[in-house]
């Protein structure tokens, strides 16, 4: 059987929790920073829906507005 030490085990979560907090800084979805855990193929599509809605919407909006005036 594979076992890992608890060292190893608490090293895993602490990246897997990295992993969390570098998506939510940049506003990202998980999955687009590989963390594949929780994911299917319908929640990535709302997910991606939602990041393109919530995160590149309002800068593209304002991008348009800067190059307008």
């Amino acid at each position: 059987p594979i076992s890992i030490s608890p060292n190893e085990a608490q090293f895993l979560e602490t990246r897997k929790f990295q992993i969390n907090e570098i998506a939510r800084i940049f506003r990202v979805p998980p999955h687009m920073v590989g963390d594949l855990e929780k994911s299917s193929f319908s929640n990535i599509e709302q997910q991606s829906l939602e990041f393109v809605k919530y995160t590149l919407d309002p800068w593209v909006a304002r991008f348009e507005q800067s190059i307008t005036r």
